[in-house]
């Protein structure tokens, strides 16, 4: 298995037992909001390698594993699955409704906003978070709008039109949350903020620097030590780590489409372009030209 496979995530909910809408694989959204089922069958595991998944469960409870470890949704419940992050959807009893996005497109909409939410384009990581009803409902309304619209034939600019429409989601739900409704798993440790910390000077250094050994220089430990420590939190060795976090940066620059593949391999600091392209597939199974070929189907 490439450490890097695309996940086909619409295909993990059965079309006549859910609502699934996919947007040019850019957006998808699933909810059984209108059906008498409530259960997902499943299917084992898939690797989310360049989306955001934003669930929402507005009765009942979900079990979900991320990385093999177990996560409960209930009621009135917002959980976030990051990028670069093995998932299973165990089984659920749930209302609910979910969104899939291209990481660089939540990417975008993060650029608009201040720097305090740097942290929330990390890879490797969930959250979640607990809402009141009239929060959730909020959201649920706007939502509906969305569902509504992607209801209707295909037009000219259909997927901007949900682009945008999914923009008013995405800044309702960040006025919506605060630190006070994270429900946090992990306490404070030695071994948790080293493993943050990590994270955080690769989600600055990743352009240039791709050794172990640098980022735990960094942090004032071993190289064993800190693949240690990534095991601990993502099953996955420090050199997985930091090589699927680069791969998935790549993907985010070839959905954008804005730079070629030379600039890319430029940007990442790789000796050649036909380095990179050896790199990139040796991560994914195919070249950078075949990947935008396979998956850059953007309209906007």
């Amino acid at each position: 298995m490439y450490l890097q496979n695309e996940m086909p995530f619409d295909n993990w909910f059965d079309k006549d037992k859910f609502f699934v809408y996919n947007c040019n694989d850019n957006f998808i959204i699933i909810d059984n909001l209108d059906y008498k089922n409530k259960f997902v069958v499943n299917k084992g595991q898939f690797y989310c390698s360049s989306f955001y998944i934003s669930i929402f469960v507005g009765e009942g409870q979900m079990r979900i594993k991320v990385d093999g470890n177990l996560f409960n949704v209930e009621t009135n419940q917002y959980f976030i699955i990051m990028p670069c992050n093995e998932v299973e959807f165990l089984d659920s009893s749930a209302k609910f409704f979910i969104f899939v996005s291209r990481s660089h497109i939540i990417h975008n909409l993060q650029d608009h906003l201040d720097s305090s939410l740097e942290h929330k384009k990390l890879a490797f990581t969930i959250l979640h978070y607990k809402l009141n009803k009239n929060r959730l409902d909020n959201i649920l309304n706007i939502y509906l709008i969305l569902k509504k619209e992607a209801q209707r034939p295909d037009y000219s600019y259909k997927e901007l039109v949900i682009r945008e429409m999914y923009s008013a989601i995405f800044y309702e739900i960040l006025a919506n949350l605060s630190p006070e409704d994270e429900i946090q798993y992990l306490p404070n440790s030695k071994q948790r903020n080293i493993y943050l910390r990590f994270l955080e000077i690769l989600n600055k250094d990743y352009l240039t620097q791709r050794s172990v050994v640098y980022y735990a220089d960094k942090l004032g430990i071993t190289a064993k030590y800190l693949s240690f420590v990534t095991n601990i939190f993502t099953n996955k060795s420090a050199s997985v780590v930091i090589d699927t976090f680069v791969v998935f940066k790549i993907k985010v620059l070839l959905y954008e489409g804005n730079m070629s593949v030379k600039s890319i391999s430029e940007m990442f600091n790789f000796k050649s372009q036909s380095f990179f392209g050896r790199y990139f597939k040796r991560m994914t199974g195919m070249s950078p030209r075949n990947f935008v070929a396979n998956y850059n189907k953007r309209l906007f």
